[in-house]
């Protein structure tokens, strides 16, 4: 059995996926739909290709990094100007999923994304906001690096993603 991602849909059931955050699962339940509807953010869910229950989902949103933050990211000189960015801000696997790669493949699918967005608009970074040390270390496998103030927030440049996808 393999798994298919596919962008938001109020037809996949969402009521029985639990990651083991209650705010993601909350978030996936509750939120996904009035973020997607409003064009907020772009959720993409994960299920078994046999059925119609989600077992995973990543959303992203366009955003910045602060001039004063953006020498940090790109190593050079005292930034000038913000960064552009996408946000990779939920990616959660259900339980009785964690372990068989559903995480991975979401990540790649949301960096992939990027890249695609890249093509068209201007994009330098993708930054996640990590909620643990265990999710710091699964994007850690993935190249992407801490900011100095702050380990659970991380970045990988578009560079590092297009040399590795």
């Amino acid at each position: 059995m393999d798994y298919l991602i596919e962008p938001f849909s109020r037809k996949l059931n969402r009521e029985r996926f639990d990651c083991g955050e209650d705010s993601l699962n909350f978030w996936l339940m509750s939120q996904s739909g009035q973020q997607e509807k409003r064009g907020k953010t772009k959720t993409f869910l994960a299920r078994r290709d046999t059925e119609n229950n989600v077992v995973g989902y990543y959303s992203s949103v366009i955003a910045q990094v602060e001039a004063s933050d953006s020498a940090q990211l790109l190593g050079v000189g005292t930034g000038r100007y913000p960064v552009s960015a996408v946000l990779i801000a939920r990616l959660a696997v259900d339980t009785k999923q964690q372990g068989n790669g559903l995480g991975s493949r979401l990540l790649v699918h949301a960096l992939r994304g990027a890249v695609a967005i890249s093509e068209h608009a201007g994009l330098e970074v993708v930054i996640v906001d990590a909620l643990n040390t265990d999710a710091m270390a699964f994007y850690r496998r993935y190249g992407f690096a801490s900011f100095a103030d702050d380990p659970l927030r991380l970045f990988v440049t578009l560079k590092q993603i297009t040399a590795s996808l």
